[in-house]
């Protein structure tokens, strides 16, 4: 009775921290970048490249578009906020980044008014299936449970300018079939997400948002959403009946460079998933940072934040704060 448990928060960035290199020759052009990471995640395939890869890729510049083939940031990774609190967590809150960084073959068109990227990507249940190959009321524990990727993970960006707003729309695919092996039950298990976001700048000042739906996130691949219940679809064994999972998030962001040393901004996100009846999971952030950059290439981050994980609803609508 009466004990407090006061605990030190010390430790590197070690998801942002990175060293890096870019190479250039002619129309090939390449950038390398690994961080200071001491251990692997010991159940996902391939994941010591995850952890200590943060980007490994090629370029080809042909002359009417270029072809990247590796690892770096998927089309659909829109993230803008600059809050540093608990490092890059806010995409946990509604500041959407899809994948974040993923194996792909990826194809940018310049355009007169912009450019068009389009992507095939990894499938992410390939390389982490405990997170992105699971489908709920679906024995997955089951040995005899297979999973076939037919395809690769699709996505396309369109970015363009409409002076003096810079505007993203989004759009990607994904699919793929679990199996009972031993039944020879199969069920296609399909995502599809699309979203805008639009920046305003005004000399010092700018304005940002986005809104972006997924259908079974958890399935997509979507990293924000993690932290949030009934993110895959739902399979009813009895019946066969499924049940698709939705996902929105929406926030923006207002900032202002008060002189070459200081800014300020501020955001609010929100995300929330939905499923069968009556099952939502909703959470939020919002916060105030001033950057402070002192000399070139050095800047520190003062902020005052909230994270609120809201309530949870089930699918009788009973609620948990």
């Amino acid at each position: 009775m009466g004990d407090k448990d006061n605990d030190l928060y010390w430790q590197p960035d070690t998801a942002d921290s990175r060293f890096g290199a870019r190479f250039a020759q002619g129309p090939i052009t390449a950038n390398v970048e690994i961080r200071p990471r001491r251990s692997l995640w010991p159940t996902a395939k391939g994941a010591g490249f995850q952890q200590y890869w943060r980007q490994w890729w090629g370029s080809w510049n042909f002359g009417s578009a270029s072809l990247l083939i590796g690892f770096t940031y998927t089309p659909a990774c829109i993230t803008y906020s600059q809050s540093q609190m608990d490092s890059n967590n806010r995409v946990s809150y509604g500041d959407f980044m899809d994948e974040l960084r993923a194996f792909q073959m990826t194809l940018t068109v310049p355009l007169s008014f912009g450019k068009f990227t389009v992507a095939a990507i990894e499938p992410p249940g390939k390389w982490l299936p405990e997170m992105y190959g699971t489908v709920d009321g679906w024995d997955t524990n089951d040995i005899t449970t297979d999973y076939d990727y037919k395809i690769p993970k699709l996505e396309a960006r369109l970015d363009f300018n409409i002076n003096p707003a810079q505007i993203t729309l989004l759009g990607g695919y994904y699919t793929f079939d679990i199996v009972n092996k031993s039944t020879e039950k199969d069920e296609s298990v399909d995502s599809y997400m699309y979203g805008a976001r639009v920046v305003v700048p005004y000399g010092p000042f700018y304005v940002k948002g986005h809104y972006v739906y997924v259908q079974n996130p958890g399935d997509f691949g979507d990293l924000g959403s993690t932290t949030l219940d009934y993110r895959n679809m739902l399979y009813d064994p009895a019946t066969g009946h499924t049940e698709d999972a939705d996902y929105y998030s929406y926030g923006g962001v207002v900032g202002y460079q008060i002189n070459d040393m200081v800014g300020v901004e501020a955001g609010y996100f929100y995300q929330k998933t939905e499923r069968y009846k009556d099952e939502e999971d909703p959470n939020c952030q919002y916060y105030i940072v001033f950057p402070i950059r002192p000399i070139k290439g050095v800047t520190i981050y003062p902020e005052i934040g909230v994270v609120d994980e809201k309530d949870v609803t089930d699918a009788s609508g009973d609620s948990t704060d």
